[in-house]
């Protein structure tokens, strides 16, 4: 070992030399390299033979002269930083081709001519920027219990279409914590996979999106989020009011045009999207104070403006309960009008770059849809949950299917969702809807 520290020093320096001169020589225009730069380069594997590093521009800059040699070692050595090469330049490096390598399974760039391995090093983790408020966050499968507070209540309300808006809205939800002292994981909110687009705003609270590695915030107060292939969750950082305006997605392509599609599996700021035209819209339901302020503000702003793109033709959407089915339906309809001038498999695509999903999936989430609504009927009627007679009975083929199912769109097993919504406060936007 003492052989292979004498040999690693003087290796170490000429490499270092070699990194700052090609740094200083290398045109303002392209990456440069340096030594020492984490996650920007690789480590140099399999010192063997006293061979020529050819191919390598951050290795030999431009004016850098002479040969970089490597001594024979016993084996690899460990724990030398190579010069960090930009992978911009590595990649156009001659001699250089992608390989897998046995090395933590990870993807190298292989140079033949020199019998080595440049490993990307990770990007060293860094702990994410996040505001003060947000590090109070709870975990994403943390539970807390619906609340059992005295006074005043939290206010969780879900209206049907109003008047002049049916066929656009498919249900408007407002939540209001004002006044209530909800503890971090109360404030909660699991919502699964949907075929809808949502409006939502927040008033006098700070929110984001939850997920593995904690909470993002939202970068607006008025959000936009398209059709969602996986269930979603957010968090609030304190008491507020707020509010959700759930679309049909043809109707938000109507009224919102083509950029709806941008926030497909997301969460945009909805004034880039919507653009200055709606933000009257917006601005209204920020500064209403109760429901029928909301309700108010979408009669004035929204309903005008699908009057004009629906014209004379009255459309009604059906009950919460068949919503799926309806979407569904109307998806088969639009795949029949593709068919007349498109190919089978392109009908398959269109249908999954427009909607997020395929048909057959989209089948599957009003399968777990119709579950929901047997399963709440049942508990209701004081009847034990048999999970196997439920879910033939929703036509799936075993029980093992339908789990899979209810988890791809809760993101939790049969029998956890079901503890959930009974007990959860953060499951009330599910309590609402079904």
């Amino acid at each position: 070992m003492d052989g292979i520290a004498v040999l690693a020093a003087p290796l170490r320096q000429r490499t270092q030399q070699v990194a700052r001169h090609a740094a200083q020589q290398a045109p303002a225009h392209e990456p440069r390299c340096r030594a020492g730069w984490p996650g920007r380069g690789g480590r140099l594997l399999g010192l063997l033979g006293l061979r020529r590093l050819r191919g390598l521009r951050g290795l030999r800059g431009e004016g850098a002269g002479g040969r970089i040699r490597r001594r024979r070692c016993a084996g690899i050595l460990r724990g030398i930083r190579a010069v960090h090469v930009p992978m911009l330049a590595g990649h156009a490096a001659r001699g250089l081709e992608r390989k897998r390598h046995g090395i933590g399974g990870r993807q190298g760039l292989h140079c033949a001519s020199m019998d080595a391995v440049v490993m990307p090093e990770a990007e060293p983790e860094t702990e994410a920027c996040v505001p003060s408020a947000f590090a109070a966050c709870p975990p994403l499968d943390a539970r807390a219990a619906r609340w059992a507070g005295q006074g005043r209540q939290p206010h969780s309300m879900l209206y049907p279409a109003p008047a002049g808006l049916h066929g656009a809205v498919v249900a408007v939800v407002c939540r209001d914590t004002r006044g209530v002292a909800l503890d971090d994981a109360q404030r909660l909110l699991h919502f699964p996979a949907t075929p809808m687009v949502c409006l939502s705003w927040y008033q006098d609270m700070a929110a984001g999106l939850v997920g593995v590695h904690g909470c993002e915030p939202f970068e607006a107060s008025v959000m936009l989020s398209g059709s969602q292939t996986a269930p979603t969750a957010s968090w609030a950082s304190g008491p507020g009011r707020g509010g959700m305006v759930c679309l049909h997605l043809d109707a938000a392509l109507q009224l919102f045009g083509p950029g709806v599609l941008q926030a497909q599996d997301g969460f945009v700021a909805a004034s880039g999207v919507l653009g200055p035209s709606w933000s009257a819209l917006c601005q209204a339901l920020l500064h209403a104070q109760d429901d029928a302020g909301t309700l108010d503000a979408l009669q004035r702003h929204l309903a005008p403006r699908w009057r004009e793109v629906r014209g004379s033709a009255l459309q009604v959407l059906p009950s919460l309960r068949e919503h799926g089915r309806h979407w569904v339906a109307w998806l088969g309809m639009q795949a029949l009008q593709w068919q007349r001038t498109l190919g089978a498999r392109q009908v398959e695509r269109r249908i999954k770059q427009f909607s997020g999903r395929s048909l057959r999936q989209w089948q599957g989430m009003v399968r777990t849809e119709s579950l929901f609504h047997a399963a709440r009927r049942h508990h209701e009627q004081g009847q034990a949950l048999d999970w196997a007679a439920l879910a033939l009975d929703e036509g799936f083929s075993d029980q093992a299917h339908m789990c899979r199912a209810v988890r791809q769109i809760t993101g939790f097993s049969p029998g956890e969702f079901a503890r959930r919504f009974e007990h959860d406060e953060s499951f009330w936007m599910y309590r609402l809807w079904v």
